[in-house]
């Protein structure tokens, strides 16, 4: 976790604060941080928002602890989003609130699909060496 200056950044859609007694990016927080989405607080960079047309992407999700703004690791993000699959036809932008954010982080979108294509890969050779094996199997 980054602390981020919230001088160069507006709020777009505020969670609420971290009141645990535990720090957010520890392990005895995963229980408290899985499925939760409320304590995330999206941000977008001013110089972004001047522009007419900023896109989603620059979009970046914080938590506020202890009175300021704190970057999600990775880790913190795969617990908090670990509900949302990548399914066919699947947006990353969300509309809550009438403020369009995204559905879930960049940079864990982007992990998402990598695993994603991963899996699918794996499903195709699998379906390839079934196929074969039953054509073997009838030859003889």
């Amino acid at each position: 976790m980054r602390c981020v200056n919230i001088d160069d950044f507006t709020i777009l859609l505020q969670g609420e604060s971290w009141t645990y007694d535990v720090l957010p990016c520890s392990k005895d927080a995963i229980p408290l941080l899985e499925s939760n989405e409320s304590v995330v607080t999206w941000l977008v960079p001013k110089t972004d928002q001047m522009k007419l047309s900023h896109t989603c992407t620059t979009h970046i999700p914080v938590i506020f602890y202890k009175c300021k703004y704190w970057t999600l690791s990775l880790r913190m993000s795969k617990c908090i989003y670990r509900h949302i699959r990548l399914r066919k036809g699947f947006k990353n932008i969300q509309t809550v609130h009438g403020v369009k954010t995204l559905r879930i982080p960049q940079l864990l979108f982007n992990e998402k699909q990598r695993t994603q294509i991963r899996f699918e890969v794996n499903l195709l050779l699998y379906y390839f060496f079934m196929i074969l094996y039953i054509n073997v199997r009838i030859k003889f």
